[in-house]
């Protein structure tokens, strides 16, 4: 635009985080994710959204740390896509038809910190983990993603229990 000056009212750079902030804002009750029987507005994803990046931030997850998922199209894919950006970290969207040798390279080589999996994709997962450790490779804190509510029989922690447990107030 000739001769307008650039600010907020006519100039805003549109980012993942902007667009979340903003369709909150205008469109809160509005619904923004339908999965099943779940239904979630705008309000609420923000909200879930707010308390993975607090939940993450807890785990360790800061500036340039790696964050790796193995999940579906799932509301906690979907979700992710804001909360590792809101902690600064990285996102790395892991193929679901990888085999393990593959996700175990991919896990190395991105260095991740967190390993978030959902539970149809445990075995792979797994798999993958055992055979990192045993190139001596760091290994990421593995996390579930199911409708679990907490902690799994073998200790692993839950993603919904993690939000539920995140501390409220986490600032972008």
């Amino acid at each position: 635009m000739e001769g307008s000056v650039k600010c907020d009212a006519n100039y805003t750079p549109l980012t993942p985080l902007s667009f979340l902030e903003r369709a909150a804002l205008v469109y809160g009750a509005r619904t923004a994710v339908v999965f099943g029987e779940k239904e979630y507005s705008w309000r609420d994803t923000r909200e879930r959204c707010l308390a993975g990046a607090s939940a993450l931030a807890r785990l360790g997850v800061g500036r340039r740390d790696v964050v790796a998922v193995l999940a579906a199209n799932t509301p906690a894919m979907y979700e992710l896509h804001f909360s590792v950006p809101m902690t600064g970290g990285v996102l790395c969207t892991l193929n679901t038809r990888h085999d393990a040798a593959m996700v175990s390279v991919l896990l190395n080589h991105s260095e991740a910190r967190v390993f978030l999996v959902e539970s149809q994709f445990l075995g792979v997962a797994r798999d993958a983990l055992a055979l990192l450790a045993d190139a001596g490779g760091s290994l990421p804190l593995l996390v579930t993603i199911a409708d679990g509510d907490g902690i799994s029989s073998d200790g692993v922690p839950e993603y919904e229990a993690l939000l539920r447990s995140a501390p409220r107030g986490f600032e972008i």
